[in-house]
């Protein structure tokens, strides 16, 4: 069986294109032909470890590619199906007359219909990446029976020693360009975490410290200087090995996000870095389950958007879940891989093709 994955391409190195890769990987391992459609890529196909990745640019890109497919796996946001959020909306199912799964993040509740839509008339088959996030789903009105879920899963890599930290390190990775992620707190949790563990640094692993939230003004506010790579090139270029290093030389890994699909880089801290600080939220709890080591951070549910909940930290229970972690044993494991993830496909495409 031909199948396109239309996504990020296999070789970006973060978010989206991560998750394409290893699904990608894993299904070839269980026999299936998988091509790559990425949205980043126009002309010619081009050879990426072994896959050819195919131009999905624009919808004509995307039409072309999908020709010789036998079905989509389509990993995407179900927000950019709709034009109320992005001018260049497209809906999948009208460019090809293959099967489509849409294998997309929900952050939280309520949807607003037009995501609704997407997965209900835009796609053959939705499959979520929690059970609560399909369960999301049911409640919101999406027939059962279109209705899956898979876990994104990691392929471990060993790390290569490119990066360390002298002193103890909290770190987090992310894009500032999303509110979602809630640095501030997370910086103004560590302001008050430090003042009585001054030897120890904060990393963010980040394109830029400007976005939705502007983190120069608040390091500075609350008296903090933290570490970040310099530039955008170098952030979302490094290899596998460089962000195994770079996880694996933290000492806790803190995520203090009020909404997040899945949360990709907790997985890879459970498997690297061995001590988490985490939201207490759903789809934390999922992505994390069966791994000890982590600190909860007590969350709100608010309605701080148009239309859904999220789930909202104090920087003192920040603060104080960073001092409980500070002292354990890193415990590391791989919780959900690569071949988790395709096996799960694998059972969905054979129910439904």
């Amino acid at each position: 069986m031909k199948i396109a994955i239309l996504s990020d391409g296999p070789n970006i190195n973060s978010g989206y294109g991560i998750v394409a890769r290893n699904l990608g990987i894993g299904l070839k391992e269980l026999g299936y032909d998988v091509k790559y459609v990425s949205f980043q890529h126009a002309g010619n196909p081009v050879k990426y470890m072994d896959f050819e990745i195919y131009e999905g640019s624009n919808t004509a890109g995307i039409t072309r590619s999908l020709e010789d497919a036998d079905a989509v796996i389509h990993i995407r946001d179900a927000f950019y199906y709709s034009n109320k959020w992005f001018a260049t909306a497209y809906q999948v199912k009208n460019l090809t007359k293959k099967k489509v799964y849409l294998y997309t993040p929900v952050q939280s509740d309520n949807l607003p219909n037009e995501f609704l839509q997407a997965c209900m008339y835009d796609a053959d088959f939705c499959v979520a990446m929690t059970e609560w996030a399909k369960n999301v789903l049911i409640f919101e009105g999406v027939p059962v029976d279109r209705l899956f879920s898979v876990k994104p899963g990691m392929m471990a890599s060993e790390p290569d020693g490119s990066v360390s930290f002298s002193s103890p390190t909290v770190g987090s990775v992310g894009v500032v360009d999303q509110y979602r992620k809630d640095f501030p707190a997370l910086i103004a949790g560590f302001s008050e975490f430090r003042k009585t563990n001054r030897e120890w640094n904060l990393y963010i692993h980040a394109p830029s410290m400007l976005g939705a939230s502007d983190l120069i003004h608040f390091a500075r506010r609350f008296g903090v200087k933290p570490m970040y790579p310099s530039g955008i090139s170098r952030t979302w270029g490094w290899s596998d090995a460089e962000m195994a290093s770079m996880y694996s030389s933290l000492k806790i890994y803190a995520s203090t996000s009020i909404a997040e699909g899945y949360n990709m880089p907790l997985v890879e801290a459970a498997a690297y870095t061995g001590v988490i600080v985490a939201t207490d939220m759903p789809n934390h709890r999922e992505a994390l389950s069966g791994f000890d080591g982590v600190v909860w951070i007590p969350a709100k549910k608010i309605y701080p958007t148009a239309w859904s909940f999220e789930w909202v930290v104090d920087p003192i229970d920040v603060a104080h879940a960073l001092d409980r972690a500070k002292d354990m044993k890193p415990k590391k494991k791989v919780l959900t891989s690569y071949r988790d993830m395709a096996k799960g496909f694998d059972q969905v495409l054979n129910r439904t093709m």
